[in-house]
C-alpha cells in the first residue's frame, strides 16, 4: 500500500511517473533478513538505487513497512533521478530532509488523520524517528548551528560519523518546510525572533519538488538551498509574491539567510514645494512584528508617525534635498526628496557635422530624481527637437540655419508642478559655426529669487521688480542699479530700481528669454525674463 500511495502521490501532486519520472517499476522486498545481510539490526528500510528492502524491526519496533516510512525511501529514488544530492555533509542532510518530507506529504496524502509531522510514529509505541515541527523532542536541531546541530565539515564522510550528520541536520531542511507549510512564531537558537503564517501543504510540496527536480545539485547546500527554493517560489508564485516571501521568512527562522525577504522601500512625493502642506510616506514590506524608527533631515519636521508610515512638513523650500530614514530593526531605507525649485545644469555633450547637423544636450547632474520632465521652447526656426532619453536631448539643425547660435528654454517639472528655466547659448563646431566654445547663460527659476521678484513673468508689456530681503531688506532710500542683458550676453536695457521696486516695458523687446542681474552689497543674482 505504501509504494502504491507514493505512486499515486507524485503522479497526482506533481505529475512525476515513479521515481524516474519514467514510469519505473517500484520493487519492494519485506521481510528482509538484514542482520544476515550484514547490517546491524533489522531495525532499517533503505534505498538500493532499484529497489526498496524493508526490515522487520526488533523490540520495540515493528516491521519497518509504515506509509510515512515508504514514502521516504523511495524520495531517494526521486532525489537520485533529479538533484543527486550527495549523501554526506549538509547536502546529505537535505537529501534525508527532502525525504522526510515526501514522507510527511504521503502519508498526508494517504490519511490526513495520521500524525504528518512525526516520522516512524507507528512503528515505535508513543514515539517516533524525528519530529519536523520540534525537532529537538528527538536529539536534532531545529536551527543551523543550533542545539544538536553536527559537524557537517567532520571529514570523511562514513556510516560511522552518520556521513557528517545527515540524519541528525535534516531537522534543519524538515523544521524549515514545516513553518512554511503551517506557520509558527518564537526564538531560534541564534536568538533571532520570527511570526511566519504558513501557505499550506500542497503549496509548499510544489516549491521543495521544483527546487529539487530543477535546481539542486549534488553539492547544494543549506544556503544554496535557500537561495534556490526562492528561485521555485518566484517561478511558480511570482517575484516578491506571499509564498516567496514566507519561504525567506521560514529559512530566516532555522537560522539561514537573513530577514530581509523582500526588499524594504519608502514610498511618498519626491518634492516638496511649500512649507503648509502635510506629506506622507510609507514603507513597505515590513516583516511581521518589525520595529520602525523614522527620521528627517534637520530642513524637515515629523508631523506624526506609525510604525509604517511619517508625516512631515518642509521648515523651509530653500531649494536642497533632504532625506527620510525608517530604521527598521536595524535595517536601515532611505528616501531622498527635493525642496523647492528644481536644480539641474545642462551642457553640449555631442555635435555631428553633415547633410544636417545634429547637436546633443545633457543633464549634468549627478542626482535629477525629482524631476519627473523636462520640455524644451523658444527655439528658432531651423533647430527642431527631435528626441531624448529622460536626460538626453537630440537636435536637429537645418542646413538653412546660418545662425553661428541658438538659444533654447528648458522647464524641469517637479510633482507639485513648480518649474524653472535654464537657457544658454551653443556655439557649434560645424560649419558655417565656426568655434567649438560653450557660452552658458544660467537663471534662476521664472517668479523665484533670494533678492527680487520679477512679474507678471512672462509677460509682453509692464514688468515689475520688487526688491526683498527677509533678512535684510535695502533700505528704501537707496538706488539700486540693474541691468538686462539678452542670450548672447549684450546688455538691452539698464534700470534703476528706486524704493526697492522698479517697472519696465518690454512691450518694444523681441519675443524670447533674458536675463536681469542686479547687485546688492556685493551679491549679485541673475534672474530670467521672458517676453511673450
Amino acid at each position: 500500500m505504501g509504494a502504491e500511495k507514493t505512486y499515486d502521490y507524485f503522479l497526482s501532486k506533481h505529475n512525476r511517473n515513479s521515481y524516474n519520472a519514467n514510469g519505473a517499476i517500484l520493487k519492494n522486498y519485506v521481510h528482509a533478513d538484514l542482520i544476515a545481510m550484514g547490517y546491524g539490526s533489522n531495525t532499517n528500510a533503505f534505498w538500493n538505487g532499484s529497489a526498496m528492502t524493508y526490515g522487520d524491526g526488533s523490540y520495540p519496533f515493528s516491521a519497518i513497512t509504515s506509509i510515512d516510512v515508504v514514502g521516504h525511501e523511495i524520495g531517494h529514488g526521486v532525489c537520485e533521478n533529479s538533484a543527486n544530492l550527495f549523501y554526506g555533509y549538509e547536502s546529505g542532510a537535505i537529501n534525508e530532509g527532502l525525504s522526510d518530507i515526501w514522507g510527511a506529504m504521503i502519508e498526508f496524502y494517504s490519511d490526513p488523520n495520521k500524525q504528518t509531522y512525526l516520522m516512524g510514529e507507528e512503528l515505535i509505541p508513543g514515539s517516533a524517528f524525528r519530529s519536523m515541527s520540534n525537532p529537538k523532542y528527538y536529539g536534532d536541531p531545529d536551527t543551523y548551528g543550533g542545539t544538536y546541530w553536527s559537524n557537517p565539515n567532520c571529514g570523511t564522510a562514513n556510516s560511522s560519523n552518520d556521513y557528517c550528520g545527515v540524519h541528525s541536520n535534516s531537522g534543519v531542511l524538515n523544521h524549515w518546510f514545516y513553518i512554511l507549510a503551517e506557520g509558527k512564531s518564537g526564538t531560534n537558537d541564534l536568538g533571532n525572533s520570527y511570526n511566519v503564517a504558513g501557505i499550506g501543504k500542497d503549496k509548499a510540496a510544489k516549491i521543495v519538488y521544483r527546487a529539487e527536480t530543477v535546481y539542486f545539485t549534488s553539492t547544494t547546500n543549506f544556503s544554496q538551498a535557500r537561495t534556490l527554493t526562492l528561485q521555485a517560489a518566484n517561478d511558480l508564485y511570482g517575484a516578491n509574491s506571499l509564498e516567496a516571501i514566507t519561504v525567506c521568512q521560514s529559512w530566516f527562522a532555522v537560522g539561514v539567510g537573513s530577514g530581509n525577504c523582500i526588499a524594504a522601500q519608502i514610498t511618498g512625493p519626491d518634492a516638496i514645494c511649500n512649507t503648509t502642506s502635510n506629506n506622507t510616506y510609507t514603507v513597505s514590506n515590513l516583516l511581521p512584528n518589525s520595529s520602525v524608527v523614522w527620521s528627517v533631515s534637520a530642513n524637515l519636521s515629523i508631523v506624526s508617525s506609525t510604525n509604517s508610515t511619517v508625516v512631515v512638513k518642509a521648515l523651509n523650500t530653500t531649494s536642497g534635498q533632504s532625506t527620510i530614514t525608517a530604521n527598521i530593526s536595524g535595517q536601515i531605507v532611505t528616501k531622498n526628496v527635493w525642496l523647492g525649485i528644481p536644480q539641474f545644469n545642462v551642457q553640449k555633450t555631442n555635435e555631428t557635422c553633415g547633410q544636417y547637423r545634429f547637436v546633443t544636450l545633457t543633464i549634468t547632474n549627478s542626482d535629477t530624481s525629482h524631476i519627473y520632465n523636462y520640455s524644451f521652447s523658444y527655439l528658432p526656426t531651423g533647430v527642431t527637437y527631435v528626441q531624448s532619453s529622460y536626460n538626453v536631448f537630440l537636435f536637429k539643425i537645418s542646413n538653412t540655419y546660418t545662425q553661428n547660435s541658438f538659444t533654447y528654454g528648458v522647464t524641469a517639472t517637479l510633482g507639485c508642478s513648480s518649474g524653472t528655466y535654464g537657457n544658454y547659448v551653443m556655439f557649434g563646431s560645424c560649419p558655417p559655426f565656426g568655434s567649438s566654445t560653450t557660452n552658458t547663460l544660467n537663471a534662476t527659476a521664472v517668479g523665484e529669487s533670494t533678492i527680487y521678484k520679477v512679474y507678471p513673468n512672462p509677460s509682453d508689456n509692464i514688468l515689475n521688480i520688487s526688491l526683498f530681503d527677509e533678512n535684510n531688506a535695502p533700505a528704501k532710500t537707496s538706488t539700486i542699479n540693474a541691468i538686462l542683458y539678452d542670450l548672447n550676453g549684450q546688455k538691452v536695457d539698464g534700470i534703476t530700481v528706486v524704493n526697492n521696486i522698479a517697472s519696465l516695458n518690454v512691450s518694444h523687446y523681441k519675443k524670447g528669454i533674458y536675463v536681469l542681474t542686479i547687485n546688492i552689497d556685493g551679491k549679485t543674482e541673475t534672474h530670467q525674463v521672458i517676453v511673450k
